[in-house]
């Protein structure tokens, strides 16, 4: 049995993080020629404050970066992106595909990258990162300047849905491959969770742990959320209870402030409909949601879950949550695996084979923000993925 990991080893851990989210960062902007070769990187000073990190922390992201080729150091000039790697611009042909992410911050693309990254190295290709951070038109360019060069993508689309960009891809018969979001009308291979079974899942727990009145929280975003909404409705329908859509509550904000600020404003919208202390059910699209939505709840006073109980979407860190959150788990290593595995075979083929469409079915992983009875122990949770 593995010993609980010491303090230190968490600092060391935390370390790691944060230099791999610097260092990804860094070299997606190489890569994306926001840092042109040739060109000097901004101070250790200005790298510690737009990062929030220490200089040791940057000063190891950047020596891993020189070691690999991205950055050169000049002495009493600073450190500078190496121009020699814009010698062979075009990788068309070679084994490299590209991974468009949405976010790079966000833990649960992170996990994806990670196990794409690892299922390329066993084939023998090599993967370039590009952070769209979202937004349509820089992901319009990215998948422009990326198709020359690369054999494949996958992409995680943007909330923009490029569908010019995806378009020219497929005229071009460029491979690639849609990765945990879907777009309609085009028929193109993808692989994501089955968003509507975790929704079902989720709101059903709820019903069955006796709140007939369960708010959902939801964030802008495309298909999967209204995807987890129909599943919520399936299960509203199972239990012979109407749909009441004031009880979806919608935000502009992301994450953590979407959580917060819904839920309280659902705090006091239960008070001015006198409710009487009915215990209701929070159904978080996500865990960041979830997580924001903790810290209202706490604000307010509300016990988690007598008076309030909280499932989430991802199960990202959920367990860390106090109570340890009920969540919707992903399979995150099996979408990176298969992602990977949909390309390299729409590689292979030339494209033509049919867009085979792979939804993942995902598991509901009760724990005590919805359920107190749990025995889910975060030692023995430990204890289990160790061995």
């Amino acid at each position: 049995m593995k010993e609980k990991m010491k303090p230190t080893q968490k600092r060391r851990s935390d370390a790691r993080t944060l230099r791999q989210h610097v260092l990804e960062d860094i070299r997606t902007q190489i890569q994306n020629q926001t840092f042109a070769p040739g060109e000097r990187l901004p101070s250790i000073n200005a790298l510690c404050q737009k990062y929030g990190v220490s200089d040791i922390t940057i000063r190891a992201a950047l020596r891993e970066l020189m070691h690999a080729g991205y950055l050169e150091s000049q002495w009493r000039s600073g450190v500078f992106v190496k121009a020699q790697r814009e010698q062979k611009p075009n990788l068309a042909g070679e084994k490299v595909i590209a991974l468009l992410v949405p976010a790079l911050n966000n833990p649960f693309f992170g996990d994806i990258i990670h196990e794409a990254e690892e299922q390329c190295r066993l084939a023998d290709y090599r993967v370039l990162i590009a952070n769209s951070t979202d937004d349509a038109a820089l992901e319009a360019q990215q998948i422009k300047k990326l198709s020359q060069q690369v054999a494949g993508l996958i992409v995680m689309p943007s909330r923009g849905r490029n569908y010019v960009a995806y378009a020219e891809l497929m005229e071009k018969n460029v491979p690639f491959v849609f990765l945990d979001r879907y777009v309609e009308r085009l028929s193109v291979p993808f692989v994501g969770t089955d968003n509507e079974q975790g929704g079902y899942l989720a709101t059903r727990h709820l019903l069955q742990m006796g709140r007939r009145r369960v708010f959902v929280l939801v964030e802008p975003d495309g298909t999967s959320y209204e995807e987890r909404l129909c599943g919520y409705r399936r299960a509203l329908k199972e239990e012979g209870i109407a749909f009441d859509s004031s009880l979806v509550l919608r935000s502009p904000l992301f994450n953590d402030a979407c959580g917060y600020m819904l839920t309280k404003e659902l705090l006091l919208r239960s008070g001015d409909e006198g409710m009487g202390g009915e215990p209701i059910g929070i159904f978080a699209l996500n865990d960041c949601i979830a997580r924001g939505s903790y810290m209202a709840l706490k604000e307010a006073g509300k016990s988690i879950p007598d008076e309030v109980a909280v499932v989430g979407f991802d199960d990202i860190s959920a367990v860390f949550l106090d109570p340890p959150l009920s969540s919707v788990r992903q399979d995150v290593r099996e979408l990176g695996t298969t992602a990977v595995r949909l390309l390299l075979e729409t590689i292979l083929s030339g494209g033509r084979h049919p867009a085979p469409v792979v939804r993942l079915q995902p598991e509901l992983m009760i724990r005590q923000s919805s359920n107190a009875a749990s025995s889910f122990s975060l030692i023995e949770h430990f204890v289990g993925n160790a061995s």
